[in-house]
This record gives structure tokens, sequence and C-alpha cells, in this order.
């Protein structure tokens, strides 16, 4: 058996066990696929391990600018030099782990970027873990 059959034989297995089809039929077309659910998990974060800060810069859009004219990564690329003053300002570098986002608004639009504290910086904010991010109010 190759792997492309075992994987195959896996999904299957795994839809049948977890999955529930479904189909909708329209005009022209039916349209079927399942719903998969998994067996909840509970997550436990000990609080060990470095500390990441997720920074968000906001910047209105240029009426000049069309949206369509310009890449995501155009954007960035016109916000980095000034980022990475500010970051580097607050003691952070970026981690390199996890790429920027980008997510464009109607009249703003935001880059996250994902930090850590530079060696021998002190983080005077308040780490929180999963549980803590996470806890319902």
């Amino acid at each position: 058996m190759t792997d492309n059959e075992i994987d195959k034989q896996t999904n299957e297995e795994t839809i049948q066990e977890y999955g529930q089809a479904f189909g909708v039929k329209t005009e022209k077309e039916g349209w079927y696929g399942n719903e998969l659910q998994t067996k909840p998990t509970l997550m436990v974060d000990p609080g060990t391990g470095k500390a990441l800060i997720l920074r968000t810069f906001e910047f209105a859009k240029n009426p000049e600018f069309k949206t369509k004219a310009i890449t995501k990564q155009e954007l960035f690329n016109m916000h980095w030099r000034q980022i990475r003053v500010m970051l580097w300002g607050d003691g952070l570098v970026p981690n390199e782990d996890a790429e920027p986002r980008i997510v464009i608004d109607k009249d703003k639009y935001r880059i996250f970027i994902l930090c850590q504290p530079k060696l021998n910086t002190f983080v005077a904010d308040k780490l929180k873990t999963l549980q803590d991010i996470f806890k319902k109010k």
C-alpha cells in the first residue's frame, strides 16, 4: 500500500468517524460536502518559554493610492523602516517564525507583527498564558 492510499484510507475513516455529510441543491447544480468535528481537548499552557508580543500598527489609507494597485507586500515595504525603528525603540525584534499580517479595511489598514524582547531587555507588561487570553469574562 502506498503513502497516498494510507492517507486516503485514513481521511475516509476520519470522515466516517467524525464527519457529517450534507448537500445543497440549487437550480443548476448540487453542492455536497462533509462537516468534521473533533473531540474537545483541554489546552494547558504552563507559561514557560520566551515572551512573545503582538504589536499592531494602524495607518490611514492615502487617497492617492488605489487599493488594487498596491499589494500587501508593497504596503508593508513602505512602512517597514518606520516599524523597525519603533520596535527597536521599544526593545523588540520581530519574531522570524511568524510572518507579518496585514488587514485592509475601508479607510485604514493594520499591520500585525509578532515580536520578542531583545536580549537582556526587561518586559514590563504582564505576560498572559493561553488560559488567561481565552478566559471567559
